[in-house]
């Protein structure tokens, strides 16, 4: 028997990407390792499928009305005994494939990764892989159906949280696809519409058939005003703002090397034909949770480390505050445990932002006239005659610097081992971006962030940011010499409170100038915070010590 249909409301839109996006699709070749998803035509695009993913999980965490989620999204009981068919529904939510329209003279980019070793602080083995990415300004077109029951009751709950769910879109509050918590997926719903038929009436059912109805502004307020006592739970958020600047040369390497100079800056779009300096949020990432993990282990007193790669990154607190692979259990495992779920949450409650530089930006051109300058001959310096096409020799000023490995026989340069690379200076960067997700306080929601580990969190996340102020954190690469050094000038909080009422976090619009200091805080706050921190150090070390005891 076919559903009762009350009314059918449409939104279309533009997702537009604030950072690079990846969409993973089936691997074409062996030259990359995560290639971005492409239809039978060859073009990109992110399938429906992506995006409904997406606003399932959004809406699962924000709302707790499982009959509405069921209407959207469909659902399937499992067979009950002496039954034949399970009983269920099929979606009522329907999005298309989104075509991707890239930037004006923005190819996608090809993006690496690593994986340190913590005993040798380098690239662990067989860790590198690298991914393609949309770059930032991409376009998705964007199409959403719902068709809405008759219940008037349960159709208005719909209304009220769809209306939600486009309003994160517009504030960028949901990212899609991979990494998005190191700085990829941000995306924002720009120009939405929306267009109602109501099937219940003739004059709108032929003006549907006759394609004469009309799209208007989509208004997430009226939408949810559909059902004003709908509980919209929002996690609990701290935002952090750092103004900083680069104190020498700051960049991440790109893939490739040049011809001129060896080493290059990774540069990302921006804009149309524009393109500029980047430090993707992985890299940030990646330094925090490497000094982070220093921290934990100095405090616990951990001196040694696995060989095993995997086991060197499970370190407590580290795994909930970073994310980590879930833990894969055998079927005895899950059975002889007395609590089947993972032993680590999988992704993170820390989000960094991809940071772009402000004054280092050129055309494509200009860049590939920097890659593909020729080595010096005699008196004509191309690169440097680049690097003026590019406006780079003012300020910001690139460099050519040289660096050479010494022979330890003769403390001569080694044979073949000059190698230079560009040397960005006085470049304005935009300020890095982070997020604390604390999450909600029901107990559902407490495998993001178990209750116990939120004030040590927020303590490890105070000590990054009085590391980063006293540069004791370099960030990107060559930073064993001399590369990355950065000066903090402001660090500033601002508290996304879950609830509706007036209950800010005591952090909320703290802003902290150089030098950084965490006793410029509240005492008795501070206090309290230090207190936790202790507790549960002391809680860790009694753990492991009853651990050892059990083994003997």
């Amino acid at each position: 028997m076919a559903r009762a249909l009350s009314e059918r409301l449409t939104i279309t839109g533009t997702l537009q990407a604030k950072t690079p996006l990846h969409i993973g699709g089936l691997p074409d070749s062996t030259e990359v390792d995560m290639p971005l998803a492409r239809n039978g035509q060859g073009e990109l695009y992110v399938p429906g499928t992506s995006l409904a993913g997406i606003f399932r999980a959004w809406m699962e965490r924000h709302f707790n009305n499982v009959t509405a989620l069921d209407e959207f999204f469909g659902s399937q009981q499992p067979i009950q005994k002496n039954k034949h068919k399970p009983k269920g529904a099929a979606s009522r939510l329907l999005i298309e494939d989104a075509k991707v329209t890239l930037p004006a003279d923005l190819p996608e980019e090809l993006w690496d990764s690593v994986s340190i070793d913590r005993r040798w602080g380098t690239v662990a083995d067989g860790k590198k892989f690298d991914r393609t990415v949309l770059p930032k300004g991409s376009r998705l077109d964007f199409c959403l159906q719902v068709d809405l029951p008759k219940d008037i009751e349960l159709a208005n709950t719909m209304r009220a949280m769809l209306g939600y769910l486009m309003k994160a879109l517009q504030a960028g509050q949901v990212a899609l696809g991979a990494a998005s918590t190191r700085g990829l997926g941000q995306v924002e719903l720009i120009s939405p519409q929306l267009l109602e038929v109501d099937w219940s009436q003739k004059d709108s059912l032929l003006s549907w058939l006759g394609d004469e109805l009309e799209a208007k502004k989509l208004d997430c307020k009226t939408l949810i005003e559909a059902i004003p006592t709908l509980v919209c739970r929002r996690p609990s958020i701290l935002h952090i703002t750092i103004d900083w600047t680069p104190v020498g040369p700051l960049m991440v390497k790109a893939s490739h090397d040049g011809i001129a100079v060896d080493t290059l800056p990774m540069i990302s779009g921006v804009d149309d034909k524009k393109i500029a300096l980047v430090l993707p949020g992985s890299s940030l990432k990646g330094a925090l949770r490497g000094q982070a993990e220093r921290i934990v282990r100095t405090v616990l007193g951990h001196t040694q480390l696995s060989k095993e790669w995997l086991k060197q990154v499970q370190v407590p607190l580290i795994d909930y505050v970073f994310g980590a692979a879930k833990k894969a259990y055998k079927k005895k495992e899950l059975k002889d445990s007395k609590d089947a779920r993972p032993s680590v949450p999988g992704r993170g409650c820390i989000s960094v932002y991809t940071c772009y530089a402000k004054n280092a930006q050129c055309t494509t051109e200009q860049w590939q006239q920097i890659e593909t300058a020729k080595p010096l001959v005699g008196n004509k310096n191309h690169l440097y005659d680049a690097f003026k096409s590019a406006k780079f020799r003012q300020s910001p000023y690139f460099e050519q610097g040289y660096h050479l490995a010494v022979d330890r026989w003769t403390g001569g340069a080694a044979e073949g081992f000059l190698y230079s690379a560009i040397e960005p200076f006085e470049v304005e960067w935009e300020p890095i971006h982070l997020t604390l997700d604390l999450g909600k306080e029901e107990k559902e929601d407490s495998d993001r962030l178990p209750s116990e580990l939120k004030a040590p969190a927020l303590a490890l996340l105070l000590l990054l940011l009085r590391d980063l102020s006293e540069q004791r954190l370099p960030i990107g690469f060559g930073v064993n010499r001399g590369y990355g050094v950065l000066a903090v000038k402001k660090v500033t909080f601002q508290w996304e409170e879950m609830s509706e009422i007036d209950n800010k976090h005591w952090l909320d619009g703290v802003s902290l100038e150089n030098p950084f200091s965490l006793n410029n805080l509240s005492g008795q706050e501070i206090k309290k915070l230090q207190s936790d921190w202790q507790v549960w150090i002391n809680a860790q070390k009694k753990s492991k010590t009853l651990s050892a005891e059990a083994l003997t």
